[in-house]
């Protein structure tokens, strides 16, 4: 069989599995009435096909889906640790996990879209950086080692910093004076950030290959290039408020012009060097 017919081939194989495993998953949670019977597997499960539902093309399921495992796990009290004093600390761990998940990604969605959570509405820690030996007891043996979960936790700093921006110009008066100052401390505070990443997490220097493997931990050099990525992509979002400016006063803004564009150079660079799936990538 010819080389292209083969591949395509089981590029549909793959694609028909998928839409399978989809519809199944979609058959079970309406099967278990998940809407009058809350539970957290229903929110692990809607969680689950967020990866999935741009993929098969079903945006608007995702949109109605994803609010409504939100009000689950509302309802559920998730998002509150003082509501779950009985849990063991593998199950607060899920839970925090599982909560934090449906935060980052509400509130960095692509394209930008009102959130139905805000920062008042829980009160509940990130998940702890533990190793999985470390997860069933809570305890860390001091040793400093890159964790699978750092990656999460990173991606929910992130989406805390956008969100308070976000929420900060909603609230203002809207005028040049008050969001000048919003912008450059957003982008100060996410720089900072940066600077205080895990060291496997964070961006490389330069004159570093970008798509190095890592033989050991082949996920480190996914996550440092995805969480380099949303970082960039969340500069640009920030600093191109301004971008109306940039013409009428080219010399104060030129700061805010300058991020945007290094910014999304290093975005095209990095995706033009990285050598890893298309499929491991996040839709930018």
């Amino acid at each position: 069989m010819h080389t292209g017919a083969l591949i395509i081939m089981k590029t549909g194989d793959i694609r028909q599995n998928l839409l399978h495993w989809y519809d199944a998953s979609l058959f079970y949670l309406y099967e278990a009435d998940f809407l009058r019977n809350h539970n957290l597997r229903s929110v692990q499960t809607i969680a689950i096909l967020g990866i999935v539902f741009n993929n098969v093309g079903d945006s608007d399921l995702h949109y109605s889906l994803w609010g409504a495992a939100i009000r689950i796990a509302q309802a559920l009290k998730m998002g509150f640790d003082r509501e779950n004093p009985d849990e063991d600390a593998v199950q607060q761990q899920v839970r925090r996990r599982l909560w934090w998940t449906m935060v980052l990604c509400e509130w960095l969605p692509v394209p930008y879209r009102t959130p139905c959570i805000l920062e008042a509405d829980f009160k509940t820690e990130l998940p702890a950086s533990l190793r999985d030996d470390e997860f069933l007891t809570g305890r860390q043996d001091g040793v400093a080692q890159p964790h699978l979960i750092d990656y999460h936790i990173a991606m929910s700093q992130v989406a805390i910093h956008y969100h308070r921006f976000r929420f900060a110009v909603r609230h203002s008066k809207g005028s040049l004076e008050d969001i000048f100052p919003l912008v450059i401390s957003a982008d100060e505070s996410l720089a900072s950030f940066i600077e205080q990443l895990p060291e496997h997490l964070r961006p490389e220097e330069p004159d570093q290959k970008i798509d190095q493997p890592d033989d050991i931990d082949p996920w480190m050099s996914w996550q440092r290039g995805n969480l380099c990525v949303v970082l960039l992509y969340y500069r640009i979002v920030i600093n191109r408020v301004l971008q109306d400016q940039w013409i009428h006063d080219p010399v104060t803004f030129a700061r805010t012009r300058s991020i945007c564009l290094s910014s999304a150079q290093g975005i095209i660079k990095m995706t033009k060097a990285y050598a890893q799936p298309i499929a491991r990538h996040r839709p930018w």
